[in-house]
């Protein structure tokens, strides 16, 4: 199974047509040649006035208006309102009274909105059917560190449908670099053309919103900000029903050789194909080169919340279906893409029209998959069988072995979970304490040692429950037994009483006596008379017959009701009144334990389940207990396998530093040799092996070499910046990895405790009570 997971990307589908929005993707382009060159005078109308703006710091525009709605809210959206309250309530720093975090709505710019939106907003002021609202806001997170208030600016424009009464809407985010705009201006100048173009169409059924957002802003902060308010404000008064769908245009530069569309969200989060797929269609058929990520990649950037920085996940968490588009930054050996900037443009409108006529919520399609290329995908009825297929072994025991009859083996389970919860709540504070002063703040080398010590603390209250454990066992051995080692089956029919079995064999073949002699008697009727005694005699043989045949069904009805009553099973166990050995009583407890762990957590984030599936598989199949040779030596591959894995995620220093790097390049070197090999003669002519060739040089380079993503990224501290971030992302955003990742460590653990006890086990007489 584990080799096959290199070629699960070839049990991949093809994207298909599932609704009725597809209908215009191949509409002709409406797009004409004054629009496009309205286009570049907005650009050249944005970079002027940033020029002016340096030049004599004037602002564009009308004089600010001091009438607007400013709202002051708590953490749990406790909205108030302040009506002409901007002067007294807010000062210079960007900061309410008391430092509150607030959210002001005007249709004025404000004294410090940044230049370019005030540019928008005149650019589009022409259009009636639009309607401005300036947001200057102070989000806030619960941490004292930067992140705490995060000032920022927004813009908004509500462009309302000319024949519709509007029951939803369409998103479109545009991000903008405020501090640097002139070499950040894709974005948001191909945004404002859209909207200048369907500002005059006729067949939108829902309004279309685009929002303007400062892309230096942390976490998003900018549409979080609009979305709280958009959902949860009594006095927003630009709310337009439903948002069904969103695009955000998360560009960035200006030189883009290709782009692509980034749809993975955080905790497992996927939006709906379709939304996906309708700009895939179009951009193919207007000749736009457009990218996803590889299907491994997508899958290990989903288990460590990789992309919990991008605009389109705080959609995701509102169920609102939406993916950013990013730009492929143009190296040395790639040219720019002719006139991508209007092709672009072409596929943003085509894919608004067809999202704007989606005014029911996507049902047919599904949010279960992970592209492989940007027309194919692998669904969930292909990768939900990977996890249960690696444990297919320790499943089996669980299911087969009749262990868990017995009604105490729960004690076991009980025990191992309450050690796991008890273990990781010191080590849980820790991290939370940690996170909530620092975060925003530098990664420095007072929180890298901080987490060390998080991780040190989890060790030693990890050592402190197996002493407890080693204590509770001792104090309770009797109640274990040591006779679970050679099992007794037993069949049913055993169990029955002798005289049943013997009336059941008796039975049949005194029936087949019966058939015999029927069939005997009537072949002698056809060639001889019976006289009466003959008559007589073969009533009363006949009779007795019929009264054993009576008495027999009898014992037989019995019989079944006896074996009815035994349950299903065919064959039983015999099983003694004590629990069993000690190691055994563990092994199934942690089986079942951290089995049903990981198949739950794979129906909500199967990326993580499968990433840590791989951390366990190596000692969860080849642990046994069955006799104490065996017991040892996979207790000793078992431990050998975890100090390894340490020394290679640990950012050990020192003569383990040197080894680790020792590792790493050693590994490097073998998956080099491994993909040039399947990568050259025979094999590269095979498309399988020379898949295979790329697959093992993309785990050389990306892995253990210089282009290194995952383990060695940043350096050494891969391990401990994610165990960070994850504990950010769950006081940040309600994550819940930090959780998932202390509750493997408690399993980790208890398999090191097991090992501890195969290895200091000693051969002993099996009883024979």
């Amino acid at each position: 199974m584990l080799a096959g997971i290199l070629f699960l990307d070839r049990l991949s589908y093809n994207t298909s047509v599932q609704e009725h929005g597809y209908l215009n993707r191949y509409s002709l382009n409406e797009l004409t040649v004054t629009e496009i060159n309205q286009m570049y005078l907005t650009k050249g109308e944005l970079l002027k006035s940033h020029i002016d703006d340096q030049n004599n710091g004037l602002k564009l525009g009308k004089q600010p208006r001091t009438d607007f709605h400013c709202h002051y809210y708590s953490n749990k959206n406790n909205y108030t309102d302040y009506t002409n309250y901007y002067t007294t309530s807010v000062n210079n720093d960007g900061k309410g009274e008391n430092d509150k975090p607030y959210s002001c709505w005007s249709s004025e710019h404000f004294d410090d909105t940044p230049q370019v939106f005030i540019t928008l907003s005149n650019i589009l002021s022409d259009i009636k059917n639009i309607e401005v609202g300036f947001n200057r806001f102070l989000y806030s997170f619960s941490t004292s560190g930067k992140n705490g208030a995060i000032p920022g600016h927004s813009i908004l424009f509500r462009l309302n449908c000319m024949r519709c009464m509007p029951r939803g809407a369409t998103l479109l985010i545009a991000t903008v670099n405020t501090e640097n705009f002139e070499e950040d201006l894709t974005s948001v100048l191909l945004s404002v053309t859209a909207l200048r173009h369907f500002s005059t169409a006729k067949y939108l059924s829902q309004n279309i919103f685009l929002l303007v957002t400062m892309r230096q802003l942390a976490f998003s902060a900018g549409t979080r900000q609009f979305l709280q308010d958009y959902f949860n404000s009594p006095y927003f008064k630009l709310r337009s029903g439903t948002i069904h769908n969103a695009l955000v245009l998360d560009l960035g530069c200006n030189n883009c050789s290709s782009y692509l569309i980034s749809y993975e969200g955080i905790d497992g989060w996927l939006p709906n194909q379709d939304i996906v797929n309708i700009f895939v269609e179009i951009a193919n058929v207007e000749s736009l080169v457009v990218n996803v990520r590889g299907m491994w990649t997508s899958i290990f950037r989903m288990a460590v919340n990789v992309d919990r920085t991008r605009h389109h996940v705080p959609l995701l968490e509102r169920n609102i279906n939406a993916f950013s588009l990013i730009c492929k930054y143009t190296s040395y050996s790639e040219s720019k893409v002719k006139n991508n900037e209007e092709l672009l443009l072409k596929s943003l409108i085509l894919t608004l029209r067809n999202q704007n006529n989606l005014d029911t919520v996507l049902e047919r399609s599904f949010n279960f998959y992970f592209f492989v290329s940007p027309t194919s995908f692998v669904s969930i009825s292909v990768y939900s069988l990977v996890v249960p297929l690696l444990f297919i072994r320790p499943i089996s025991k669980i299911i087969l072995y009749p262990f868990f009859d017995n009604l105490q083996m729960f004690l076991g389970i009980s025990l191992v979970f309450f050690n796991i919860f008890v273990g990781s709540i010191p080590a849980y504070f820790i991290l939370l304490k940690l996170v909530k002063k620092n975060s925003g703040n530098p990664f420095n080398s007072q929180i890298i040692q901080r987490i060390k010590f998080s991780l040190l603390v989890l060790v030693l209250s990890y050592f402190v429950v197996f002493l407890f454990n080693s204590l509770l066992f001792y104090k309770t051995s009797n109640l274990f037994g040591d006779d679970y080692t050679n099992v007794d089956y037993l069949s049913k029919d055993l169990l029955l009483p002798k005289r049943n079995n013997t009336i059941l064999n008796k039975f049949k073949f005194q029936n087949l006596i019966r058939v015999l002699k029927h069939f005997k008697l009537k072949f002698m009727n056809k060639f001889r008379k019976n006289d009466n005694n003959e008559d007589n005699s073969d009533t009363t043989t006949t009779g007795d017959t019929a009264k054993n045949v009576v008495h027999n069904s009898m014992e037989i009805m019995r019989t079944k009701e006896i074996m009815r009553c035994m349950g299903y099973y065919w064959y039983i166990l015999r099983l003694p009144d004590r629990l069993p050995s000690i190691e055994l009583f563990l092994l199934y407890s942690l089986y079942f334990v951290s089995l049903s762990f990981l198949l739950g957590l794979s129906v909500l984030n199967w990326s993580l389940s499968f990433l840590l599936s791989i951390v366990l598989l190596v000692p969860f199949n080849v642990i046994s207990t069955k006799t104490v040779l065996r017991g040892k030596i996979t207790a000793s591959i078992s431990t050998i396998y975890f100090i390894i894995f340490t020394i290679f995620f640990y950012p050990f220093e020192g003569k383990v530093g040197i080894a680790r790097a020792f590792l790493f390049e050693n590994s490097k070197k073998c998956f080099k040799i491994l993909g040039d090999f399947f990568s050259s003669g025979w094999f590269r002519k095979n498309d399988i092996t020379n898949d295979l060739g790329d697959k093992f040089s993309y785990i050389s380079e990306h892995v253990f070499g210089s282009k290194t993503q995952w383990i060695n990224s940043r350096g050494n501290l891969f391990l401990l910046r994610k165990i960070y971030s994850a504990s950010e992302n769950h006081l940040l955003f309600g994550s819940y990895n930090i959780v998932v990742l202390l509750f493997m460590f408690g399993i980790i653990s208890h398999t090191l405790f097991l090992n501890l006890l195969l290895l200091i086990k000693r051969s002993h007489k099996v009883k024979s009570d």
